[in-house]
């Protein structure tokens, strides 16, 4: 199964994202490549909200952990880069296949902490819900994915879902345009020790749909 790699990237200064894209365009995919491994997505942390104005989040998938492991040495040669903060990824539900990501809009990247124990819960109510919520607030659940466990009894999940626009993020907080919904998220939240939301702005790579 392939391992996504979440690789959050503390910028050298002056250095923009755009400049960032340019170098994957140009160099960054083939030495991505030398390793096994595909881009998967490219955001700038400046327009959102909770990413540092020098932090951009480049994702990434890879046949195993060892490779995905090793490629962190590989972005962090990149010259725009200072430091290199990087998760491996697991899929669950979402995403069905490892084709790059699409679409503008306010992507939200969201983790999670909770008891292994509820894992399984927490996963059946995430499902439970997401019909019902993409259709109502002009979203789209791109991936649900496990992150290494924090210890023993405690995992850790990343949500990424992207919204047409931060006030579309912000109109999914109502509970009554989607009652079913909401009643699910609302027993998940119930299962989650700790959560935290933050957005960035996708950037497209030249070659991206």
């Amino acid at each position: 199964m392939a391992v996504w790699l979440q690789a959050v990237l503390t910028l050298a200064p002056t250095v923009q994202c755009q400049q960032l894209a340019e170098w994957l365009e140009q160099r960054g995919r083939r030495d991505l490549a030398l390793g096994g491994g595909r881009l998967w997505g490219l955001w700038d942390g400046r327009p959102g909200l909770g990413f540092g104005s020098d932090e951009a989040i480049l994702m990434s998938v890879w046949p195993d952990d060892a490779s995905a492991g090793a490629a962190v040495e590989t972005i962090k040669a990149m010259p725009q880069v200072l430091a290199v903060s990087g998760t491996p990824l697991h899929p669950t539900l979402r995403p069905q296949h490892d084709g790059p990501v699409s679409g503008a809009g306010a992507w939200v990247f969201r983790d999670f902490h909770l008891a292994v124990s509820d894992l399984e819960a927490f996963l059946t109510r995430s499902a439970a819900a997401w019909d019902e919520f993409e259709a109502t607030f002009d979203s789209e659940v791109v991936g649900l994915f496990r992150c290494p466990n924090l210890d023993a009894g405690t995992a850790s999940l990343l949500l990424i879902t992207r919204y047409a626009d931060l006030d579309a993020w912000e109109r999914s907080r109502s509970a009554e345009a989607a009652p079913k919904a909401w009643q699910q998220l609302g027993e998940r939240h119930a299962l989650t020790r700790w959560t935290r939301a933050r957005s960035a702005s996708r950037q497209l790579v030249s070659g991206e749909p």
